[in-house]
């Protein structure tokens, strides 16, 4: 077995487009671990552990990361069954997330709908769509209308200072 991890940027395509990729359009940042048999008959994992943070801040002057809130950890399966382990806004174990109004729920949501698509784009050929009904289908096409996900190195991702990296 052998152990591999991904990095995945949300973007907002909402905003105004740059032909940089500004601070301000990431959305979300993902890390996800998982692990493949080159020996096996998959390519691809069954299952990924998954890290979804938040950008909450981008530094206009820099353009880099200098916040980030985590929103979840998960385990998402080939078979569409997940773990999700809500531990707080600042990884506190206390579960507690304050979502104030319609865009702090929303961005929670397609969080979440966003973190099956990623597993979807680690897990291509192991991952069983069958799982997954009409609503949420309609639920990741609204996501795919408002955001883009690209996998990135982790170079790529460009953090104004050490303390704003959660993935050191």
């Amino acid at each position: 077995m052998e152990n591999k991890t991904k990095y995945f940027m949300v973007v907002n395509k909402l905003l105004k487009e740059e032909k940089e990729l500004l601070a301000e359009h990431i959305a979300y940042l993902a890390k996800v671990d998982f692990m493949i048999d080159p020996d096996g008959i998959y390519k691809n994992p069954c299952s990924i552990t998954l890290r979804l943070y938040e950008v909450n801040g981008g530094n206009c002057t820099t353009n880099k990361i200098d916040k980030v809130s985590f929103i979840t950890l998960n385990n998402i399966k080939w078979d569409g069954c997940s773990h999700w382990n809500f531990f707080g806004e600042d990884e506190d174990k206390s579960s507690y997330y304050h979502l104030c109004g319609q865009e702090d729920f929303l961005r929670f949501v397609y969080g979440m709908v966003l973190s099956v698509s990623i597993a979807k784009k680690v897990m291509p050929d192991t991952f069983d769509e069958d799982f997954f009904g009409d609503e949420y289908l309609t639920l990741e096409e609204m996501c795919k209308t408002r955001y883009d996900i690209k996998e990135v190195s982790l170079k790529q991702i460009d953090f104004y200072c050490d303390n704003c990296n959660p993935f050191k």
